[in-house]
């Protein structure tokens, strides 16, 4: 696995059972995504002619934030299952940088974990298509993502109307938000701007901090005026 950039293409990588969501929950919450200006990876920024499955794997490694909606058939998908296993492996390799997000939508979180249900249905068919460790590589990660604290459309949503994938929607906006900005948080303390502390004291000096008086400060580019 090739190493994780230090810099992101994308604030938001969507995963997600295209048969169940594409046209309703995935592509409203998509353009709320953008409204917000985050930018997004959504399959339809793949460019034509691509190798899908290279292009895929390098966007997620490329993301910093991974947004999974596990849906009913989200586990018949061996692609949804191959994107969620990558992105625990950049989890693994940068824990600090990258994020899992988990949205389960009608759909329970343990069955999602334990491979119950319609999971396990799918596992069922795995099992006589794909080798023994892929199998065990999809299950654990699946274990790991029912583990994670995320959001529930019946629980944070209060069931499954229109009204109710909206408010689900609104949630996410918000948690990506919050999320991006503690993110970003930990990478300036992990990688401090260099040569600016001089600067900064510099800066302090003038405003005297021991004077009751209030002051205004105007900064333009390499110009500072205090006021």
């Amino acid at each position: 696995m090739e190493p994780i950039p230090e810099t992101y293409r994308y604030d938001v990588f969507l995963s997600f059972r295209g048969g169940d969501t594409r046209d309703n929950f995935t592509s409203h919450l998509h353009g709320a995504l953008k409204r917000n200006n985050f930018h997004v990876f959504h399959d339809t920024s793949l460019r034509p002619g691509s190798m899908i499955g290279d292009q895929l794997l390098e966007c997620i490694r490329q993301s910093r934030i991974f947004v999974v909606l596990f849906s009913t058939n989200y586990a018949d998908s061996k692609w949804c299952l191959k994107e969620l296993d990558h992105m625990m492996r950049c989890v693994d390799m940068k824990a600090e940088h990258h994020i899992i997000l988990p949205v389960f939508l009608n759909v329970k979180q343990s069955d999602v974990g334990s491979q119950r249900g319609s999971y396990e249905e799918a596992f069922t068919h795995h099992e006589t298509r794909f080798s023994q460790e892929k199998v065990k590589n999809w299950r654990e990660a699946l274990r790991r993502a029912g583990e994670l604290h995320g959001l529930h459309l019946q629980n944070d949503a209060n069931g499954s109307s229109g009204r109710d994938h909206e408010a689900l929607k609104d949630q996410i906006v918000e948690k990506v938000r919050r999320l991006l900005h503690r993110s970003l948080d930990v990478n300036e303390a992990r990688m401090p701007l260099v040569g600016i502390k001089s600067r900064i004291q510099d800066l302090i000096s003038m405003l005297e901090p021991s004077c009751d008086d209030v002051r205004v400060v105007a900064i333009c580019g390499p110009e500072v005026w205090i006021c």
